[in-house]
């Protein structure tokens, strides 16, 4: 490195590291200097509100739940402006949420990362609405809007949470009809022209009966400027447009009873997901600045459109003091299509389309039970269905894949590198040739569980549960045959000509192939087209997606009993400590291969363990938790052939591997009205032993699972005058490096980042009104969300950038 670039960039870098410091003086400034402001207006006594949360199956106080677990009140959601699931999850300690598109969100949690796509694949942490199991990636991400709160449990939750909540599980709860007639509207316009709008109405129909409706709109243009974009295709991706609206109806004719129905919709229609290649040039011969711009030129418009229709109904009903039952039962529906550029340049190499059907059932019957003023607990049955029917394709150009070997994708004069065959070999290279693989996969889960709490004495409580579950897999996978591939045709003349020209060679040492002139040419070429017709006939017609003569069915049964066991202690002066241990598992599935054979892969074992303490005083609230988890036969995805990536990936049980962490969450009521907040976490997560067929990764980090998350906040309300009140929410996240894959090598990795957000503004509580400023990621981070992507498959690893800076008016009303 010339000495001028080593200047360079240590000048870059300390910019970098200056605007980073600048950023957080700037706020840290705030933050001390605003507390005692603020706590000069305001009475110092006060409590802070008691946060109740229900992911063990009863309403308990966060402080008394002897698991990891971060939760986010309505009234904390709104406070902040946290207008996604990925933002509520950057504030939890060891959880990391990343949402490419609608269908294809990545939550990883403590290290292990749920983001498995098709009609066979498995989640490793578990996604809930209202109670029922929407773990499937595809139809896992919702908006969040006019919500009561959302819970992130961390760590295995078999009684809790399923067989997907391996790791944690988020559990998203909407807000429910109530008794008094209210509601509210909220308006936002930003740069990138952002526009949403969310609003609810409770309307009491009865003493006993209410509804309650909502809805939401968000759009924005894409941050990423495509500049190959062609007729029809949008020239901005990473845009979002999301429409939803939910109605619930709530029965409650004593307080013995209640039976809440609840139906939703949602459609989303964004704009094309970024696949920035890091290795296809442009036409200039550069490379394209990936976390503003892309060159990606599909055949078609690129789309993505996605619905989702489901309806939840929830019973609860006290049978007697010591015994009341739950029922959750729920049906929804979701499609989506897409089509996109896979490669990421502006070269017609290979576009991607996905259609996707998606249907599933849930049912959970449970009881809550008691004896006496020690034992507590609950037990119950749960099931769930899913169909998924899928068709996945590519288009790809053939004259382009033959060049693929050579890694130069673009000529000196700016035009795609193609091969170019003789007329005289009588061969077509399809420059849009078509191959798909249809699949279904049906899943039916069984399982019955119970868990009970038992109080040794006043402090000491000791908790134990099992489930016991049953996962029926079967996958269906057909790959038609569409016509035998110019390539395929290519490696077979050649090999045959070479076969031929061997015989000829052996009669006369100077034989040439290539020369027609030679006497025995004209006997060589008879041969070879006698040879050609025969040998094309046997060889393969696909050359992506092996022809399978039909559709190949598989089944398979996976079956655990998944334990939990804690001990609990209560200091009595609101300190609590807790010691567990529990077992995690991700269910086995089956899938195809690259010849379309239904496989089966075996499920991945998960033992943590795990203490933790807890704090909760008038003013001071706190968490922290110590944990290590053993990692077995865990599921990963490897080349089938490292010397032709283009055959794509399968999933395998690789070998072991552990992590250690800790975490630390935190809540100090400055003055009234006036709160500080802070999490930390740290995470060693490495493999013990994995060997692949990509290389030996053991002593790798896992995927997507940075060392170091922190951050710290400030919220804080102030009188004014009258009845105006003025109010303040600020953030500060930061995040170490990640890498995306296994290798843990550039480019494939993110370096680390500090985030800062926040809102303020004023709102009048007697008339309703509220108005605010917001901004978010206010430095304008330049980060990823992924790299790597499908796109590696065939030697062009693609980027998808984060958002960049964005901030806008908000207004709002409540009645």
């Amino acid at each position: 490195m010339s000495s001028e670039f080593s200047g360079y960039a240590r000048s870059v870098r300390r910019g970098v590291r200056g605007r980073h410091a600048a950023g957080l003086m700037s706020l840290a400034s705030v933050l001390l200097i605003a507390a005692p402001a603020l706590a000069d207006e305001a009475d110092l006594p006060g409590t802070l509100e008691e946060v109740i949360v229900t992911a063990q199956k009863r309403a308990e106080a966060l402080e008394d739940v002897p698991i990891a677990i971060s939760a986010f009140g309505g009234q904390a959601i709104e406070r902040m402006r946290l207008r996604s699931v990925e933002e509520v999850a950057s504030l939890a300690p060891s959880t990391n949420y990343k949402n490419q598109s609608p269908a294809a969100p990545s939550i990883s949690i403590r290290g292990i990362t749920s983001d498995e796509s098709g009609a066979g694949s498995e989640s490793a942490v578990s996604t809930y609405l209202d109670g029922v199991d929407i773990s499937r990636r595809e139809g896992a991400q919702m908006a969040i809007y006019d919500m009561d709160r959302i819970e992130i449990v961390r760590g295995p939750q078999g009684t809790l949470f399923g067989t997907a909540s391996q790791i944690g599980g988020l559990s998203l709860i909407t807000r429910k009809p109530q008794e008094e007639f209210g509601g509210y509207v909220n308006g936002a316009v930003g740069n990138l022209d952002y526009r949403r709008a969310e609003g609810a109405l409770n309307l009491p129909v009865s003493d006993v009966a209410a509804f309650r409706i909502a809805g939401f709109h968000e759009q924005r243009k894409g941050y990423i400027e495509n500049k190959a974009a062609t007729a029809g295709d949008p020239r901005d991706y990473m845009g979002l447009d999301t429409t939803a609206a939910r109605a619930s109806f709530k029965f409650e004719p004593n307080d013995r009873f209640s039976a809440t129905v609840i139906g939703y919709v949602q459609h989303d229609n964004p704009t094309g997901t970024q696949f920035t290649s890091f290795t296809i040039p442009t036409p200039s011969l550069g490379f394209a600045d990936y976390h503003k711009e892309t060159y990606q030129a599909p055949r078609r418009p690129s789309k993505f459109e996605r619905n989702v229709y489901g309806g939840t109904l929830l019973i609860e009903a006290e049978l007697n003091d010591n015994l009341s039952f739950s029922s959750i039962t729920g049906y929804r529906e979701y499609d989506y299509e897409q089509y996109f550029d896979l490669d990421g340049g502006f070269i017609p190499f290979v576009d991607s389309d996905i259609t996707n059907a998606t249907s599933s059932f849930y049912q959970e019957a449970r009881v809550n039970f008691s004896a006496g003023e020690r034992l507590k607990g609950f037990a119950g049955v749960s099931y769930i269905r899913d169909a998924v029917d899928e068709t996945i394709g590519l288009t790809f150009s053939e004259p382009i894949f033959g060049i693929l070997q050579s890694g130069v994708w673009v000529l000196p004069n700016g035009q795609p590198n193609q091969l170019v065959l003789p007329p005289s070999l009588g061969i077509t290279l399809d420059p849009d040739r078509r191959e798909y693989r249809q699949q279904k996969g049906r899943k039916a889960d069984a399982s019955a569980f119970v868990d009970v709490s038992y109080d040794l004495t006043d402090q000491l409580t000791f908790n134990g549960g099992a489930r016991y579950v049953r996962n029926a897999r079967r996958f269906v996978s057909n790959q038609p045959a569409v016509g035998q591939a110019g390539l395929i045709k290519l490696g077979v003349y050649n090999s045959v000509s070479a076969a031929v020209a061997a015989r000829f060679v052996a009669i006369d040492p100077s034989f040439n192939a290539t020369d027609p002139r030679h006497p025995l040419f004209a006997p060589y070429y008879s041969a070879l087209q006698a040879a050609l017709p025969g040998a094309y006939a046997a060889a393969p017609k696909n050359l992506m997606f092996a022809a399978t003569d039909g559709a190949l069915d598989g089944e398979a049964d996976f079956d655990a009993v998944l334990p939990r066991f804690s001990a609990q202690y209560d200091f009595g002066n609101g300190l609590h400590a807790y010691a567990g241990v529990a077992k995690g598992q991700r269910s086995g599935f089956l899938q195809a291969d690259s010849n379309g054979a239904v496989a089966a892969v075996d499920p991945e074992q998960l033992w943590n363990y795990e203490v933790g303490v807890k704090g909760a005083f008038a003013r001071f609230r706190f968490d922290t938790a110590l944990f290590h988890y053993s990692w077995t036969d865990f599921q990963t995805m490897e080349l089938i052939d490292p010397s032709n990536p283009t055959l794509g990936q399968r999933a395998v049980n690789a070998g072991s591997a552990s992590a250690t962490g800790f975490e630390f969450a935190g809540t100090f009521l400055v003055a009234s009205g006036v709160d500080a907040f802070a999490n930390f976490s740290y995470l060693d997560a490495k493999f013990d032993d994995f060997k692949s067929s990509e290389g030996d990764f053991t002593g790798h980090r896992f995927r997507i699972s940075p060392e170091y998350q922190a951050a710290i906040g400030l919220n804080a309300e102030r009188p004014l005058s009258g009845d105006l009140t003025g109010f303040f929410s600020g953030r500060v996240r930061y995040q170490s490096k990640v890498y995306f894959d296994n290798e843990n090598v550039a480019p494939k990795m993110d370096k680390s980042h500090v985030f800062v957000s926040g809102n303020l503004g004023v709102r009048n509580a007697a008339q309703g009104w509220s108005v605010r400023l917001f901004a978010d990621n206010l430095l304008d981070e330049e980060y990823l969300l992924d790299a790597g992507n499908s796109g590696e498959n065939f030697g062009t690893p693609t980027a998808i950038a984060g958002a960049p800076r964005t901030f806008g008016l908000e207004l709002g009303l409540q009645f």
